[in-house]
């Protein structure tokens, strides 16, 4: 009775996450149910050769699912690994052509180009703690390039520097250079938060009725070539048209680079005195291209996971 509920109840709701820990671990859970035996059993014997420290998942608590459970790994190590940072977006303007993103990906340090590396390692014969590795990273960032605000910005690293008031709750300055609730951290964090609320769903089982109830769609995206930029310029698409567009006020398009997001005389502190609000009506909007950037990303994540080791 209560997996009807809940999919019933997802079915009915306006259903949106972020891409913070249950974000990463949801894209994990599905990408696990979409891979087959062998593909399964190659990912469980490399990972548990090569371990993650506690220290080192992420999150609070571990999970029982062997993605899952390495699914924030990459976040975990970037104080330890600065140079990793730039791995996990690409900053393209909000009017900017599809022929320019790579012109965003600086030095070759992005997110599409980090796939396509970690990738390529997986798929050799490199040693295995290096594939191990490899495969830690895609776990993520394959997730990572499916998160609008990872592939959008507006003069404002990403959104970070664009406080918003999300559903009442007023923006304020924290320790260090950052507004909470920033756009990027609503779609990071927030809004994943409310739609688990919303269905009284853990991860697990969101993720669950999300694949049942996307089944055709996410075999689909599955099935379809590999084709790291094409992810990227979707998820610009709805950065662009949801992510921005759908704020009110509608935020101007800026350029620049951001020196810091409190500088009164920065273009990174231009929205502190737009007022930007996230309510109801943009969650509500939200929910079927966050639906879709979810399982898409489950299901490229179990793509490139089977490709690999054929």
């Amino acid at each position: 009775m209560r997996w009807a509920a809940l999919l019933l109840a997802t079915s009915m709701a306006t259903p949106v996450w972020g891409w913070g820990c249950d974000g990463h671990r949801i894209v994990a859970l599905i990408a696990w149910a979409r891979l087959d035996d062998p593909t399964r059993a190659a990912v469980t014997e490399l990972l548990s050769r090569h371990p993650v420290p506690p220290e080192n998942r992420g999150c609070r608590a571990p999970s029982r699912n062997t993605l899952a459970d390495v699914a924030m790994w990459a976040d975990a190590i970037r104080d330890d690994e600065p140079d990793t940072g730039p791995w996990h977006y690409v900053e393209v303007p909000r009017d900017a052509r599809r022929s320019e993103l790579n012109r965003n990906c600086r030095n070759g340090a992005c997110v599409t180009r980090a796939i396509a590396r970690q990738r390529d390692v997986l798929r050799s014969d490199a040693p295995d703690e290096e594939r191990a590795r490899a495969l830690r990273f895609l776990v993520h960032l394959v997730a990572d390039v499916h998160q609008p605000l990872h592939v959008t910005g507006n003069g404002d690293k990403g959104g970070n520097c664009a406080p918003v008031t999300y559903l009442g709750d007023a923006p304020r300055t924290s320790s260090g250079d950052r507004w909470i609730p920033n756009l990027h951290g609503v779609w990071d964090v927030d809004l994943v938060s409310t739609v688990l609320a919303r269905v009284h769903a853990t991860p697990s089982e969101y993720a669950e009725a999300l694949r049942r109830r996307r089944a055709d769609d996410v075999a689909r995206w599955q099935r379809a070539p590999i084709a790291i930029d094409d992810w990227a310029w979707e998820t610009h698409e709805a950065g662009v048209d949801l992510a921005y567009g759908r704020l009110v006020p509608r935020p101007p398009i800026e350029h620049g680079s951001v020196r810091s997001c409190l500088d009164h005389d920065d273009v990174g502190c231009r929205p502190a005195k737009q007022g930007l609000r996230i309510d109801d009506a943009y969650v509500d909007a939200a929910a079927p291209v966050l639906d879709a950037q979810l399982a898409k990303a489950g299901a490229r994540l179990a793509a490139v996971l089977t490709d690999a080791f054929r």
